[in-house]
């Protein structure tokens, strides 16, 4: 009974959940729909324009291509490249040349100034340390100058020189200018032919945003349908509410039933276990009660039993079969359940209506796999049999159209890789001379110091020597101390830093020395590239062009097959649909069905327990109820014995205290007596029989007090002496064989108090 009342109830809470979930799964699909077709729309959109860009812009400057493949064959176009970095160098010599001309001459000027005052202060101590008392630490060759500049080369004539070169720059972008020329008329050349293949990519693009507003098309319909159905749902709510509310209450009612038969037979066992045996002065809630109740459940048991034996069955004809041969597939969620359908599918099903040509490995538990691993919904349905991708996303048009550029003659201009006047430029700076400049001499005067001794020292050790003169001799001391100290602020601090500057100048130049080869070997090659180029430029420009036409088409179709593969194994995970379908299962298998077998399971088990109830219900309700054993000669006693002429006794009867007042304390009825006659009295001569009174309000007197005869054990005496033949009168009974005084016997009577 638990089980029908949690059953019962469970169906009626998942009444208004089944349509829930049911739209839930239709919503599910019309959700991966929507955001699948929007997936693939997006990403073949967005890659095939990358596509088309990327050819059109190739094929558009496909003249212009060829051109610089031809060049860069001929390695004309890093020759131009190597020409312009020259023009950039000869800009940076020359301006080394001219600082270096500057500074050398500044140095020369300085240098030979600071001589002459050293030499003047050296005379002046002289003239104070040639006298009596010598100098300690006086050196006359440390007041001199050491680097000597004098006698370097000036640079001034290789400045003259890279001078020349200096237009370099101008004449290699008129080259440049002539290879654009070259391009622009290659160009014009093939513009036929690239009209055609933009047109052929265009009509492909057309192609493909009609494929895709076709799918768009068929996801619309196929969500509108969705709507539609969810729509139904949605209307059938009231209707399902509604019959879900008679079935509820229809299953309360057969809940009732049985939950009166068990309480019939729990009270009945209750007051047979602690009531009381019924008879004189029992309560009413005695065994005899309890046998009541007991039979009253038997009774209500043959009445609906046979009912909720039909509505299990019907209830079992529809929800067993249902689940057993349809639910059992999908409990679990496991597809391989679905195996047994498989053969259906490949055999029994023609699916040529589906696939033009049937999967070679076409299966449902496969496919439900599939989406259960999140697989793409294009793999895991063999789409390939349905949407031809191959057919969708054809390029061979547009191949065929850049295939023609191959068989277009390109005539072109000649070029002017190498123009005289840059031929010029760049002999005058190979025959600059800077590998003949004096680098070494350069190095050792300014790597020298530029005095024999620190002036400052000087004029330290003058302070000193001043400390010991006095007079004149001290006053000129002091005076060259000073000026050696003003000449070091004055001329060797500037002439050091101009010396260091001098120094990496003639470094930088000492780099680019050694560029004559180089640029010998620069002019020879470009006018090799620029003579083969123009010999040869037809067939070069031609040979790049079907290159360039063959790499394309290879591209287009490596970037086509990368979108059909990302299309078959990327794109529209189909979990949605698994989810959708075992959502839409659940709702009938888990929400209906289960808790309807679960009733009629349990209401089943319920019947089936009732039987053993019924027996036990009648075999304790007899041991429940007062019985009294039957005698015959009290319960029809002889007429002769009773209503006689001269009866021996009076019947007894069965006093019934709890009647005398109809049960409840009630009057008795005016006149009411004993006997069968109203007012009867007790010592009368007569007799009218026996008769039961229950409404007698005292009790019979005692035996011996009317009766004529002497009382024997066992309330009877013999009536043989009195009367005899009394037994052998024909029509009487035959004489009782009363048992002897103070012996038991079979026909001994039960008193009922």
């Amino acid at each position: 009974m638990v089980c029908v009342s949690l059953f019962q109830g469970h169906m009626q809470s998942d009444d208004d959940g089944v349509v829930a979930h049911m739209q839930s799964g239709f919503q599910e699909v019309e959700r991966f729909l929507d955001n699948s077709v929007e997936d693939i729309t997006g990403y073949v959109k967005g890659e095939f324009d990358t596509i088309s860009s990327s050819v059109l812009k190739k094929v558009n400057e496909s003249g212009q291509s060829a051109v610089d493949d031809a060049l860069d064959l001929l390695n004309a176009t890093s020759l131009l490249n190597e020409a312009r970095s020259v023009s950039k160098e000869a800009l940076a010599i020359k301006s080394d040349l001219d600082n270096a001309v500057i500074t050398l001459q500044e140095l020369q000027n300085e240098t030979e100034d600071l001589s002459k005052r050293l030499e003047t202060i050296q005379k002046d101590v002289e003239s104070v340390c040639t006298g009596a008392e010598p100098c300690p630490g006086y050196k006359p060759e440390d007041y001199s100058v050491k680097s000597n500049f004098t006698n370097l080369k000036t640079l001034e004539d290789e400045a003259n020189k890279v001078a020349k070169s200096l237009n370099m720059s101008k004449y290699v972008d008129q080259a440049e200018q002539s290879i654009d020329e070259a391009k622009t008329k290659a160009t014009e050349s093939i513009k036929g032919e690239t009209d055609k293949a933009n047109k052929a990519i265009n009509d492909v693009k057309q192609d493909i945003d009609k494929g895709l507003k076709d799918l768009n098309t068929q996801k619309d319909d196929a969500s509108k349908d969705l709507q539609r159905f969810r729509g139904d749902l949605d209307d059938a709510k009231g209707d399902v509410k509604e019959y879900s509310d008679y079935v509820y209450y229809a299953g309360l009612g057969i809940f009732c039933v049985m939950l009166l038969i068990i309480l019939l037979y729990y009270v009945g066992v209750l007051y047979g276990l602690c009531g009381e045996r019924p008879g004189h002065g029992a309560p009413c809630c005695n065994t005899g009660t309890g046998a009541n109740f007991l039979m009253a459940g038997v009774a209500f048991t043959f009445m609906f039993t046979w009912l909720l034996m039909v509505i299990c069955t019907l209830l079992f004809l529809i929800g067993g079969p249902a689940y057993t041969e349809v639910c059992r597939y999908f409990d679990g969620h496991d597809p391989s359940k679905f195996q047994v359908f498989d053969d259906a599918l490949t055999k029994g099903l023609d699916i040529s209506n589906f696939y033009k040509n049937a999967p070679p490995d076409l299966s449902l538990v496969k496919t439900l796999q599939d989406c259960q691993k999140n697989e793409a919904l294009f793999s895991a349905l063999n789409l390939d049999y349905i949407v031809d991708l191959d057919e969708i996303l054809d390029i061979k048009d547009l191949e065929n159209e850049i295939d023609e550029l191959k068989d277009k003659t390109v005539d072109i201009s000649d070029v002017d890789i190498l123009n005289p006047e840059l031929e010029k430029d760049l002999q005058s700076l190979a025959d600059s001379g800077l590998e003949n400049i004096p680098f070494q001499s350069y190095f050792e005067q300014l790597n020298k110091e530029l005095t024999s001794a620190p002036l400052e020292d000087l004029a330290t050790n003058l302070d000193g020597l001043a400390q010991d003169k006095t007079g004149q001799q001290r006053a000129t001391l002091e005076k060259s101390a000073a000026d050696l100290r003003s000449l070091e602020t004055s001329h060797v601090v500037p002439i050091s830093n101009k010396m260091i500057r001098l120094n990496n100048t003639m470094k930088e130049l000492q780099k680019n020395s050694n560029i004559k080869d180089p640029l010998n070997q620069l002019i020879k090659h470009m006018n090799e590239s620029q003579t083969k180029f123009n010999s040869e430029k037809d067939a070069l420009v031609k040979k790049e062009i079907s290159e360039l036409a063959d790499s394309i088409n290879k591209e287009t179709n490596s970037s086509v097959e990368e979108v059909k593969r990302e299309i078959r194994t990327d794109r529209a995970r189909c979990s949605s649909l698994s989810n959708a379908l075992y959502t839409v299962s659940d709702s009938v298998c888990i929400l209906v069905l289960r808790p309807l077998n679960g009733f009629w399971f349990s209401l089943g088990w319920c019947l089936i327990f009732c039987i053993p109830c019924l027996i036990f219900a009648v075999l304790l309700a007899s041991q429940y109820r007062r019985e009294h054993q039957y005698v015959k000669e009290f319960e029809d006693p002889n007429y002769l014995m009773y209503g006689g002429p001269n009866p021996d006794t009076i019947p007894l009867t069965r006093i019934m205290e709890e009647q005398r007042f109809h049960g409840r304390g009630g009057p008795v009825p005016s006149g009411a007596g004993y006997g069968g006659h109203h007012g009867y009295p007790y010592p009368g001569e007569s007799n009218p029989g026996y008769s039961h009174d229950p409404y007698r309000a005292t009790p019979p007197p005692p035996y011996e007090d009317h009766s004529k005869y002497h009382r024997y054990q066992g309330q009877h005496h013999d009536l043989a002496a009195e009367y005899p033949g009394l037994y052998d009168q024909p029509g009487h009974l035959a004489r009782p064989q009363l048992p002897a005084p103070g012996s038991s016997g079979s026909h001994s009577y039960a008193y009922p108090y």
